[in-house]
């Protein structure tokens, strides 16, 4: 296939990786927690035919963190979403939309950093952390 090294084939070797070597130090967070990758997928040629060729300033995401690498679960994703899909991030509930705070903040026009202290630091409410004048 002549990709060896591509940012496509960094990609893939590094999700088949981090689920099927429990040496990989990344192992416990994929693999041992039970995320697998599809079977046509375990070749590079099978993964590029569904995903095609990564495009610049993204990297592989899964649009479920607990669902499996394959068709339909993944997508190239830019920094920015890899970082609002994580385990780790809270979402709320605010105007009967579910979102993390940097979402809700961008659709209102407001400061994360500024709702975060509001909430984190002086602990308001998170309806009243998100009103501009609060």
């Amino acid at each position: 296939h002549a990709m060896y090294g591509t940012p496509t084939y960094r990609s893939w070797s590094s999700m088949l990786t981090r689920c099927t070597n429990p040496a990989n130090h990344k192992f416990a967070d994929y693999g041992g927690r039970g995320i697998a990758v599809h079977e046509a997928w375990k070749s590079f040629e099978g993964f590029y035919a569904d995903m095609g060729e990564r495009p610049a300033g993204t990297t592989l995401g899964r649009k479920d963190n607990d669902g499996d690498y394959e068709p339909g679960n993944c997508r190239w994703e830019s920094a920015k979403q890899q970082g609002r899909n994580k385990r780790n991030t809270a979402s709320f509930e605010h105007d009967g939309i579910t979102a993390t705070i940097p979402e809700h903040c961008e659709r209102l026009g407001l400061s994360p950093s500024t709702v975060r202290s509001r909430i984190y630091t002086h602990g308001w409410p998170i309806e009243r952390a998100l009103k501009a004048s609060a």
